[in-house]
């Protein structure tokens, strides 16, 4: 799924970001770093650009096999104590 950069930024309440390179960094890697490691959904993304300017975010979403499920469980028992 592709969603236009400024509609990600309302999204997830970002829109203080002006610089893609600060929203990058501080919402939008940390966000799928966190899903990655604590749900059974696996997300990658790339950027749609226009010229050098990210104008849009192209999604890739799936579901963990079995055992990356055990370790995202095994993540999760240890980090909740």
């Amino acid at each position: 799924r592709v969603i236009e950069l400024e509609e990600l930024k309302n999204i997830l309440d970002c829109k203080n970001y002006k610089a893609f390179k600060d929203f990058n960094t501080r919402a939008l890697k940390p966000a799928v770093e966190e899903i990655n490691r604590f749900t059974y959904l696996k997300i990658d993304y790339e950027y749609v650009k226009e010229s050098r300017k990210v104008i849009a975010i192209k999604f890739k979403m799936g579901v963990k096999d079995w055992d990356e499920r055990w370790e995202t469980e095994q993540l999760r028992a240890d980090y909740l104590g």
